[in-house]
């Protein structure tokens, strides 16, 4: 069943459905090996039943991070996967019959319109010199696309990695003090934690790996951020550094929310 989706999209939930209507029974959990593209790792699957019409695609893609699909049948055919427990968070519906010349049509003029589909989470790096200090955070822009981001996309309460892809890295040549907590010069990762009420920034000395591997353990600081509500949203998700005398501004922004923090060179 192969059906055109957005980047980082599972291509294609035939292997799937065949699996199911041939090996899948109530009770019965069917293990299989799921194998990427060029360069990609493999990851154990598990199917199994939740209830009459519906099975949990489970897979081991980015440990310890569980990735949990849910697909809906009908009369053995997948009709509809809801990808809420991965990192996608996408909701997708089979269409027997699609319109490509209306697709492309929409998605032509969404890229002429400056609000182009493209790729899902580009990379960027944001660099300042402060006080002698050399600044650089590497992360990866993911878009609104018209999605409530903080409390929905971003669960409230959840370590979240800072934007999207591999983990978001801090690089900076000289000890800072941010929001009050002193940090050694070296290469950290930030993760941050959004509730409803405010906000944490994690500062951890784990660096290189994806961004659902967070280990608390290697966490260096943990430090409030100030949170302002914006009226008028940010599509894509941005990181800046805004240097001030002997320090600056850690600053993010996405949706309807900054969150910021002070810091000093020492």
């Amino acid at each position: 069943m192969g059906v055109p989706l957005m980047p980082n999209e599972p291509p294609s939930y035939g292997i799937y459905e065949q699996i199911i209507a041939s090996n899948l029974t109530p009770g019965n959990v069917v293990n299989l090996t799921a194998i990427g593209g060029p360069g990609a790792p493999t990851a154990p699957v598990a199917i199994s039943w939740r209830g009459p019409n519906s099975v949990q695609l489970s897979s081991g893609f980015f440990p310890p991070t569980p990735w949990i699909e849910i697909a809906e049948l009908s009369e053995g055919r997948i009709v509809g996967v809801n990808a809420m427990g991965t990192t996608i968070k996408t909701l997708a519906h089979r269409d027997d019959s699609v319109d490509f010349s209306r697709i492309v049509a929409a998605w032509t003029a969404s890229e002429a319109s400056g609000r182009g589909l493209g790729p899902t989470s580009t990379l960027d790096t944001t660099r300042a010199s402060v006080a002698g200090a050399d600044i650089e955070v590497v992360y990866s822009r993911p878009s609104k696309r018209g999605r409530a981001i903080f409390g929905n996309v971003v669960p409230w309460g959840e370590v979240w990695r800072t934007g999207a892809n591999a983990a978001t890295q801090l690089t900076t040549t000289r000890d800072l003090v941010i929001g009050g907590t002193m940090v050694p010069a070296g290469k950290y990762t930030l993760f941050t934690l959004p509730t409803a009420n405010g906000a944490q920034l994690f500062i951890n000395n784990q660096t290189g790996q994806w961004g659902t591997d967070y280990d608390s353990k290697r966490d260096v600081a943990r430090v409030n951020l100030t949170t302002t509500m914006l009226t008028t949203p940010v599509e894509r998700f941005t990181i800046g550094v805004d240097p001030s005398g002997t320090g600056g501004v850690l600053r993010m922004a996405w949706d309807d929310r900054a969150y910021w923090v002070p810091f000093t060179v020492k």
